[in-house]
C-alpha cells in the first residue's frame, strides 16, 4: 500500500463516508471519487485508499456491503474482488452502516453540536 495513503487521509474520509452511509449509502465509485477530489493520488493509490477504507468499516462493524436496489441484498467480498470492481461505474455496490455505524454517527453529530453551540458569538 502506497504511503500517500496516509492515516490522515483513511480517518478524515472514513468520517465522511459514515455518515454518508448512514444517511442514504455510499456508492463505491464515490468513495473513490472523494480521493480523487481531495488528494494527489495517482489511479492506483487512489483504489489502494478506497479499498482500505471500506474494508476497515466493514471489519469493525461500522458499514456493510450491499449490493442491488431496495431492497439490497448484504455482500461479502474479498479485498482481491473490491479491487477488481470498476470503482468509476459500479453503481451497484456500496456501504450502508449497520446499528453500531448509526450510533457512532449520532455521537459524532452531537459532539459537533456541543461544540458549535457558542458559535452564535463568533458570528
Amino acid at each position: 500500500m502506497s504511503n500517500n495513503c496516509n492515516q490522515y487521509v483513511i480517518k478524515h474520509l472514513i468520517v465522511e463516508i459514515l455518515k454518508e452511509a448512514d444517511r442514504d449509502l455510499e456508492f463505491f465509485m464515490h468513495t473513490k471519487s472523494r480521493l480523487s477530489r481531495y488528494y494527489q493520488l495517482d489511479e492506483q493509490e487512489t483504489i489502494d485508499c478506497a479499498v482500505r477504507i471500506i474494508i476497515d468499516l466493514v471489519k469493525n462493524g461500522f458499514c456493510s456491503l450491499a449490493q442491488g436496489s431496495h431492497p439490497y441484498a448484504l455482500v461479502q467480498k474479498t479485498e482481491e474482488e473490491l479491487r477488481q470492481l470498476d470503482f468509476d461505474n459500479d453503481c451497484g455496490t456500496f456501504l450502508i452502516s449497520t446499528k453500531k455505524g448509526a450510533d457512532w454517527v449520532r455521537r459524532y453529530e452531537n459532539l459537533v453540536e456541543e461544540l458549535t453551540v457558542g458559535d452564535a458569538a463568533y458570528r
